[in-house]
């Protein structure tokens, strides 16, 4: 990672130096850094006793980027990189360095094209303003307490016209542990469709992947399919701004997205069972410049019929941020994150507290 960090520098420095005149070069730094409080309840450490850390971390959303235009065409970059936390190495944090987003476009008329690495089109580009504890066990927009995230390797072509937002794409298809040998026909088709104006912002949309098997066992499912759809809806109302972002699908931890466990479970027979999920978030926003207040809530829940009991989690958080300068953002934030029951031996998985400040400076 090292070595990428080092690449991603050299390159920056030799685009910006060779790129024409005409070109329009930036690049900028995000630098989030962490202060406070995790607690977690006996059932959530597995000990049988709760525990309280404080902590100091570099958050891994942290990154460098830069975005090269010229004309109508471009590229974007992002490396992240962070310290501390459970994941971080006690000799070394090199493990928190993180490719995040390499990508070109090219717009022409009312279309443009993107080929690259980045979120998925659709649900992944809508995301709630929780942003401290991505170290502590990986608390950051919400991602599996509501929210749909990814990013991936993608081409997509988007429209848009007036207030009417159109997109199509495709991306790196799925596996789901078929017995036999495991192939994609296909690849993961993503597509989103939208209505926009100053004070609303409307959209659907939905992904699918389908994935086969040959020389399976005779009593084996040969397919396996994961699905999901999202409608997706911001209120500005000036000072109020109101996010709503319901979803429902099936096997949608097969999909790729971060924080969803919630796959189909292939039994006995290798014949798939089917999980169903279903859930959402909602992230109230009061205020302006200088100072911020969001709320926000999110909820999922799965089903298949191999668990013992449904599996829910739910969060709720409140963070403010309050500009310090233009640069520079000062955010507390509270929240609490329920795992619910394990879906197959019914255990309380427990909770945990998060409370703190993150210190924001982003150029």
């Amino acid at each position: 990672m090292k070595r990428l960090l080092i690449g991603f520098i050299a390159m920056a420095l030799v685009l910006v130096f060779v790129m024409p005149a005409a070109a329009e070069v930036k690049m900028g730094a995000m630098v989030y850094t962490d202060m406070g409080y995790i607690m977690r309840s006996k059932d959530n450490t597995g000990s049988g006793s709760s525990d309280y850390n404080a902590f100091v971390d570099l958050a891994r959303h942290s990154r460098l980027y830069g975005r090269w235009s010229e004309e109508n065409m471009g590229a974007y970059m992002e490396i992240g990189m962070g310290s501390g936390g459970p994941s971080a190495s006690s000799s070394s944090n090199s493990s928190l360095l993180n490719f995040r987003k390499l990508y070109g476009f090219y717009k022409f008329g009312n279309f443009q094209l993107t080929a690259g690495h980045t979120e998925a089109l659709g649900a992944s580009r809508y995301n709630p303003s929780q942003l401290m504890g991505f170290n502590e066990y990986n608390h950051i927009i919400l991602a599996g307490f509501g929210n749909l995230y990814q990013r991936i390797a993608q081409v997509d072509i988007e429209y848009r016209a007036g207030i009417w937002y159109f997109g199509f794409g495709v991306n790196t298809p799925s596996t789901f542990g078929l017995e036999g040998n495991e192939y994609s026909p296909f690849w993961k088709l993503s597509g989103v469709a939208g209505l926009r104006t100053k004070m609303i912002d409307l959209t659907l949309d939905g992904m699918l992947s389908i994935t086969n098997s040959k020389d399976e066992p005779a009593s084996a499912d040969d397919s396996a399919t994961g699905w999901v759809a999202t409608f997706h809806a911001d209120f500005n109302f000036n000072i109020v701004k109101v996010r709503v972002h319901p979803f429902y699908g099936q096997n949608v931890g097969n999909l790729g997205l971060e924080g969803f466990s919630s796959s189909a479970v292939v039994d006995a027979n290798g014949q798939i069972q089917n999980t169903d999920s279903w859930g959402g978030y909602v992230d109230v926003t009061i205020g302006g410049d200088p100072f911020l207040v969001h709320v926000m809530g999110g909820y999922t829940k799965d089903d298949n019929d191999q668990y013992v009991n449904n599996n829910s989690r739910w969060a709720v958080a409140v963070r403010g941020a309050w500009k310090v300068a233009s640069n520079f953002t000062l955010s507390p934030e509270v929240g609490y994150y329920d795992y619910g029951d394990n879906a197959f031996t019914n255990a309380d998985q427990g909770n945990q507290w998060l409370a703190g400040v993150q210190f924001q400076f982003v150029f």
